[in-house]
Protein backbone atom coordinates (compact mmCIF):
# COMPACT_ATOMS: atom_id res chain seq x y z
CA UNK A 1 0.00 0.00 0.00
CA UNK A 2 0.89 3.67 -0.13
CA UNK A 3 1.10 5.85 2.93
CA UNK A 4 1.96 9.11 1.21
CA UNK A 5 -0.84 11.34 -0.05
CA UNK A 6 -0.89 11.93 -3.79
CA UNK A 7 -0.81 10.12 -7.15
CA UNK A 8 1.00 6.81 -7.39
CA UNK A 9 1.61 4.38 -10.24
CA UNK A 10 1.05 0.67 -9.75
CA UNK A 11 2.36 -2.06 -12.04
CA UNK A 12 0.44 -5.33 -12.53
CA UNK A 13 2.94 -8.09 -13.25
CA UNK A 14 0.84 -11.21 -12.90
CA UNK A 15 -2.78 -12.32 -12.79
CA UNK A 16 -3.76 -15.37 -10.78
CA UNK A 17 -7.10 -17.00 -11.54
CA UNK A 18 -9.35 -18.86 -9.14
CA UNK A 19 -8.34 -22.16 -10.75
CA UNK A 20 -4.72 -21.41 -9.74
CA UNK A 21 -3.58 -20.62 -13.29
CA UNK A 22 -1.28 -17.62 -13.58
CA UNK A 23 -0.52 -15.24 -16.45
CA UNK A 24 2.39 -12.86 -16.70
CA UNK A 25 1.59 -9.38 -18.04
CA UNK A 26 4.35 -7.42 -19.69
CA UNK A 27 2.53 -4.57 -21.45
CA UNK A 28 -0.34 -2.18 -20.74
CA UNK A 29 0.00 -3.20 -17.13
CA UNK A 30 0.24 0.12 -15.26
CA UNK A 31 -2.42 2.22 -13.60
CA UNK A 32 -2.53 5.38 -11.56
CA UNK A 33 -4.22 5.68 -8.20
CA UNK A 34 -4.38 8.53 -5.71
CA UNK A 35 -4.23 8.38 -1.94
CA UNK A 36 -6.68 11.01 -0.72
CA UNK A 37 -5.96 13.63 1.90
CA UNK A 38 -7.37 13.32 5.42
CA UNK A 39 -10.68 15.11 5.95
CA UNK A 40 -10.20 18.26 8.11
CA UNK A 41 -11.66 18.13 11.61
CA UNK A 42 -12.88 20.82 14.04
CA UNK A 43 -12.78 19.71 17.68
CA UNK A 44 -12.26 20.78 21.30
CA UNK A 45 -15.19 23.23 21.23
CA UNK A 46 -15.65 25.43 24.28
CA UNK A 47 -16.74 28.94 25.22
CA UNK A 48 -16.48 31.28 28.18
CA UNK A 49 -17.96 34.61 29.20
CA UNK A 50 -15.80 37.35 30.70
CA UNK A 51 -16.71 39.95 33.28
CA UNK A 52 -17.80 42.41 30.60
CA UNK A 53 -20.42 40.16 28.99
CA UNK A 54 -18.29 39.22 25.98
CA UNK A 55 -18.09 35.57 24.95
CA UNK A 56 -15.06 33.81 23.48
CA UNK A 57 -15.81 30.73 21.38
CA UNK A 58 -12.81 28.41 21.06
CA UNK A 59 -12.04 25.32 19.00
CA UNK A 60 -9.18 23.69 17.11
CA UNK A 61 -8.99 22.79 13.43
CA UNK A 62 -6.79 19.89 12.33
CA UNK A 63 -5.93 19.85 8.64
CA UNK A 64 -3.08 17.35 8.42
CA UNK A 65 -2.76 17.35 4.64
CA UNK A 66 -3.62 21.01 3.95
CA UNK A 67 -6.89 20.15 2.25
CA UNK A 68 -8.80 23.31 3.24
CA UNK A 69 -9.18 25.86 0.46
CA UNK A 70 -11.12 28.38 2.53
CA UNK A 71 -13.47 28.41 5.49
CA UNK A 72 -15.18 30.58 8.07
CA UNK A 73 -16.87 30.61 11.43
CA UNK A 74 -20.43 31.88 11.53
CA UNK A 75 -22.30 32.86 14.70
CA UNK A 76 -26.00 33.33 14.08
CA UNK A 77 -29.05 34.28 16.07
CA UNK A 78 -32.17 33.04 14.35
CA UNK A 79 -31.95 33.96 10.69
CA UNK A 80 -29.29 36.65 11.18
CA UNK A 81 -25.52 36.18 11.14
CA UNK A 82 -24.08 38.39 13.86
CA UNK A 83 -20.42 37.47 13.43
CA UNK A 84 -18.28 35.91 10.69
CA UNK A 85 -14.57 35.20 10.87
CA UNK A 86 -12.11 33.47 8.57
CA UNK A 87 -11.15 29.95 9.58
CA UNK A 88 -7.52 29.11 10.33
CA UNK A 89 -5.71 25.86 10.95
CA UNK A 90 -4.97 25.31 14.63
CA UNK A 91 -6.51 27.33 17.44
CA UNK A 92 -9.49 29.57 16.60
CA UNK A 93 -11.02 32.16 18.94
CA UNK A 94 -14.13 34.14 18.00
CA UNK A 95 -15.47 36.86 20.29
CA UNK A 96 -18.96 38.33 20.32
CA UNK A 97 -21.37 40.04 22.70
CA UNK A 98 -24.58 38.05 23.24
CA UNK A 99 -27.93 39.26 24.44
CA UNK A 100 -29.42 37.80 27.56
CA UNK A 101 -31.88 34.92 27.40
CA UNK A 102 -31.07 34.11 23.77
CA UNK A 103 -29.51 31.19 21.91
CA UNK A 104 -26.82 31.26 19.25
CA UNK A 105 -25.58 28.77 16.68
CA UNK A 106 -21.85 28.45 16.12
CA UNK A 107 -21.11 26.86 12.75
CA UNK A 108 -17.70 26.08 11.29
CA UNK A 109 -17.73 25.52 7.54
CA UNK A 110 -14.91 24.81 5.11
CA UNK A 111 -14.40 24.07 1.45
CA UNK A 112 -11.73 21.43 1.01
CA UNK A 113 -10.23 19.30 -1.76
CA UNK A 114 -9.03 15.80 -0.90
CA UNK A 115 -7.15 15.13 -4.14
CA UNK A 116 -4.65 16.85 -6.43
CA UNK A 117 -7.05 17.03 -9.42
CA UNK A 118 -4.55 15.15 -11.56
CA UNK A 119 -6.81 12.18 -12.21
CA UNK A 120 -10.09 14.12 -12.32
CA UNK A 121 -11.34 17.55 -11.44
CA UNK A 122 -13.97 17.86 -8.73
CA UNK A 123 -14.95 14.42 -7.50
CA UNK A 124 -13.30 14.96 -4.10
CA UNK A 125 -14.00 18.68 -3.70
CA UNK A 126 -16.41 19.56 -0.89
CA UNK A 127 -17.95 23.03 -0.86
CA UNK A 128 -18.95 24.63 2.46
CA UNK A 129 -18.92 21.39 4.40
CA UNK A 130 -19.95 21.71 8.06
CA UNK A 131 -17.04 20.75 10.31
CA UNK A 132 -18.74 21.73 13.55
CA UNK A 133 -22.11 23.08 14.70
CA UNK A 134 -23.08 23.82 18.28
CA UNK A 135 -25.78 25.81 20.04
CA UNK A 136 -25.05 27.95 23.08
CA UNK A 137 -27.67 29.64 25.27
CA UNK A 138 -27.49 32.45 27.79
CA UNK A 139 -29.75 33.13 30.75
CA UNK A 140 -30.52 36.44 32.38
CA UNK A 141 -27.38 38.56 32.51
CA UNK A 142 -25.99 39.34 35.95
CA UNK A 143 -24.47 42.63 37.06
CA UNK A 144 -21.18 43.27 35.28
CA UNK A 145 -18.36 45.76 35.59
CA UNK A 146 -19.23 47.44 32.30
CA UNK A 147 -22.61 48.38 33.82
CA UNK A 148 -20.95 50.84 36.22
CA UNK A 149 -21.60 54.43 35.16
CA UNK A 150 -19.92 56.20 38.08
CA UNK A 151 -18.76 55.65 41.66
CA UNK A 152 -18.16 57.98 44.60
CA UNK A 153 -16.18 57.24 47.77
CA UNK A 154 -17.35 58.72 51.07
CA UNK A 155 -15.39 58.80 54.32
CA UNK A 156 -16.41 59.22 57.97
CA UNK A 157 -14.69 62.25 59.51
CA UNK A 158 -14.98 64.18 62.76
CA UNK A 159 -17.28 66.57 60.92
CA UNK A 160 -19.45 63.80 59.51
CA UNK A 161 -19.56 61.83 56.26
CA UNK A 162 -17.89 63.61 53.35
CA UNK A 163 -16.97 62.78 49.77
CA UNK A 164 -13.35 61.69 49.56
CA UNK A 165 -11.64 63.87 46.96
CA UNK A 166 -8.28 62.30 47.86
CA UNK A 167 -7.22 59.38 49.99
CA UNK A 168 -4.12 58.89 52.10
CA UNK A 169 -2.97 55.27 51.97
CA UNK A 170 -2.25 55.38 55.72
CA UNK A 171 -5.94 56.10 56.37
CA UNK A 172 -6.98 52.84 54.69
CA UNK A 173 -6.01 50.85 57.75
CA UNK A 174 -9.61 51.31 58.82
CA UNK A 175 -11.74 50.51 55.76
CA UNK A 176 -14.83 50.67 57.94
CA UNK A 177 -14.68 54.45 57.69
CA UNK A 178 -15.44 54.30 53.96
CA UNK A 179 -18.57 53.67 51.93
CA UNK A 180 -18.97 53.76 48.16
CA UNK A 181 -21.93 54.96 46.11
CA UNK A 182 -22.26 53.07 42.82
CA UNK A 183 -24.42 54.18 39.90
CA UNK A 184 -25.02 51.41 37.37
CA UNK A 185 -26.83 51.29 34.06
CA UNK A 186 -30.49 50.24 34.33
CA UNK A 187 -30.14 49.71 38.10
CA UNK A 188 -30.92 51.75 41.22
CA UNK A 189 -28.05 53.54 42.92
CA UNK A 190 -26.62 51.37 45.70
CA UNK A 191 -24.10 51.77 48.50
CA UNK A 192 -21.55 49.23 49.54
CA UNK A 193 -18.44 48.77 51.67
CA UNK A 194 -14.80 48.29 50.73
CA UNK A 195 -13.55 44.74 51.24
CA UNK A 196 -9.90 45.46 50.51
CA UNK A 197 -7.61 47.69 48.50
CA UNK A 198 -4.54 47.21 46.34
CA UNK A 199 -2.10 49.36 44.41
CA UNK A 200 -1.45 48.28 40.83
CA UNK A 201 0.97 50.32 38.70
CA UNK A 202 0.57 53.29 41.04
CA UNK A 203 -3.22 53.12 40.72
CA UNK A 204 -5.30 52.68 43.86
CA UNK A 205 -7.98 50.02 43.43
CA UNK A 206 -10.82 49.06 45.73
CA UNK A 207 -12.55 45.69 45.94
CA UNK A 208 -16.19 46.33 46.79
CA UNK A 209 -18.65 43.96 48.35
CA UNK A 210 -21.56 43.21 46.03
CA UNK A 211 -24.32 40.77 46.97
CA UNK A 212 -23.32 37.48 48.51
CA UNK A 213 -19.89 36.11 47.69
CA UNK A 214 -19.40 38.69 44.93
CA UNK A 215 -16.88 41.48 44.71
CA UNK A 216 -16.34 44.34 42.30
CA UNK A 217 -12.95 45.95 41.69
CA UNK A 218 -12.72 49.55 40.53
CA UNK A 219 -10.11 52.29 40.40
CA UNK A 220 -10.54 55.18 42.79
CA UNK A 221 -11.54 58.42 41.14
CA UNK A 222 -12.65 56.87 37.83
CA UNK A 223 -15.94 55.56 36.54
CA UNK A 224 -16.91 52.74 34.24
CA UNK A 225 -13.62 50.95 34.87
CA UNK A 226 -13.22 47.40 33.70
CA UNK A 227 -11.41 45.34 36.27
CA UNK A 228 -11.89 41.73 37.28
CA UNK A 229 -14.83 40.34 39.23
CA UNK A 230 -14.00 37.62 41.66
Amino acid sequence: GFDEVGVHTITIEKIKLSNTKEFDINSNNTAQIEVLKTIPVAKDFSYDEDNYGDVSVKFNVTDTDHAIVHGKVIISNGDSNIKEQDLITGSNVVKFTPKEQESYIVKVIASYDLDSNQLDNDSNYHENAVLLENEISFGKRQFQIKDIVSSTVYVQTAEGVKEASSINIADLNNLGNYIVQVKAKDMPVFYTTIEEYKIDNNVLKFVLKYEINKKVTFMFGKSGNKEDNC
